[in-house]
């Protein structure tokens, strides 16, 4: 092949349109998204809360320090739950990214690893 040739896929490529869609009336939404760079590598997370209009009411940005991708994830959604309680946000849907945690197909291997850290994380914070 000629360094001009292109190589074609055979995939089709599918577009879908992504939006924000707005909580019921009377609820407050969270978005929360964790990454690092490396599993286990350098973290982040950040979240934001919006209204039912989707106004900004309040968000977050995070550096965590070194772990795995989805323990950051879990320290998105604990920080922004943490930022809804102290606002007291009654009425609240949260909304991740991650199939892992929104999935029940989440492995055992990473819940046996990740869920005590977050107990560990709760009880130092509110016990």
């Amino acid at each position: 092949m000629r360094k001009h040739e292109k190589v074609l896929s055979l995939r089709a490529k599918v577009e879908r349109r992504i939006a924000w869609e707005p909580p019921t009336s009377g609820w407050m939404k969270m978005n929360t998204d964790g990454a690092s760079r490396g599993n286990p590598g350098l973290a982040t997370a950040g979240g934001v809360l919006r209204d039912e209009n989707g106004r900004w009411v309040h968000g977050f940005a995070l550096n965590i320090g070194i772990c795995s991708a989805p323990l950051a994830e879990l320290w998105g959604v604990y920080y922004g739950l943490c930022m809804a309680w102290e606002g007291r946000v009654t009425r609240l849907v949260v909304e991740v990214d991650s199939k892992g945690l929104a999935s029940p197909s989440y492995s055992s291997t990473e819940k046996r690893i990740e869920l005590p850290t977050v107990g560990r994380i709760t009880r130092s914070h509110y016990l």
